[in-house]
C-alpha cells in the first residue's frame, strides 16, 4: 500500500510537506520520501510525485508497481497522481485509490449536521457496518440493508443518496476494498505526520 499525504506544521514559514511511505501486512509504516514544496498547486504535486516515482526506478533500477494508493479526498492530489501513473506506470498496473475511513467520517460529519441525532445514529452505524465488512459479498449486503433503511425515512433517504455517490460509487473511500491484513481505519502516513507535530 502506498501511503501519501501532506502537512503544513512541519516548519516554521508553513511550507507543505508531502511525506510517500509504504505500509505492509503488519501494518509497518516505511518512509520513503519526504518533499518540502512551495504550495500544492498540480505543478508542484506533478513534480514531486514524478520526482519520487523517477527516484524510484534510479535506485532499484525496476519499474514501478503501485497496487493501492491511499490520501486524502483532495482531487487535485489525485487527479495529479492519476495522471502522471498513466505516464510512468504499465496500463495494467495502475493502482486502486483509497482513502481513510478517518476523513470519510469527517466529511460525513459535516454533511448530516441537520439530522437529529438518532438519525445520525443510524446514518453512522450502517457506515460502520460497511467499512467493517469482512469481504466484498457481506459490503454489499451491508450496503443494501443501509440504502434499504436510510430510504424509508425522508431525510435519512437524502443522505443515503448522498453517500451512495459520494462514497460508495465515488471517486473515494475505496479503503473498505482493502486487502486483508491492511490498515482500514487510518492512513499509517497520518500517524507519521502527527509524529512530527508533536
Amino acid at each position: 500500500m502506498t501511503d501519501l499525504d501532506a502537512t503544513f506544521k512541519l516548519n516554521t514559514r508553513g511550507f507543505p510537506v508531502i511525506a510517500v511511505g509504504v505500509s505492509n501486512l503488519w501494518r509497518q509504516f516505511h518512509l520513503v520520501c519526504i518533499l518540502l514544496v512551495s504550495d500544492l498547486k498540480q505543478t508542484q504535486w506533478e513534480h514531486a510525485i514524478r520526482s519520487m516515482l523517477d527516484m524510484y526506478v534510479t535506485v532499484t533500477d525496476e519499474q514501478v508497481h503501485i497496487s493501492y494508493v491511499m490520501m486524502d479526498a483532495d482531487t487535485a492530489q489525485r487527479s495529479d497522481f492519476e495522471s502522471i501513473t498513466v505516464q510512468c506506470l504499465d496500463v495494467e498496473s495502475q493502482p486502486k485509490y483509497m482513502m481513510c475511513f478517518f476523513h470519510v467520517m469527517k466529511n460525513v460529519k459535516k454533511r448530516i449536521t441537520y439530522l437529529s441525532e438518532s438519525k445520525k445514529r443510524i446514518g453512522f452505524r450502517h457506515i460502520y457496518r460497511i467499512h467493517y465488512a469482512r469481504d466484498g459479498v457481506e459490503k454489499k449486503q451491508c450496503t443494501k440493508e443501509a440504502i434499504a433503511d436510510w430510504n424509508k425515512d425522508c431525510d435519512l433517504k437524502e443522505f443515503g443518496s448522498y453517500f451512495l455517490e459520494q462514497w460508495l460509487t465515488g471517486r473515494f473511500w475505496q479503503r473498505v476494498e482493502t486487502p486483508m491484513g491492511m490498515a482500514k481505519t487510518n492512513s499509517p502516513v497520518e500517524n507519521f505526520n502527527g509524529q512530527f507535530k508533536q
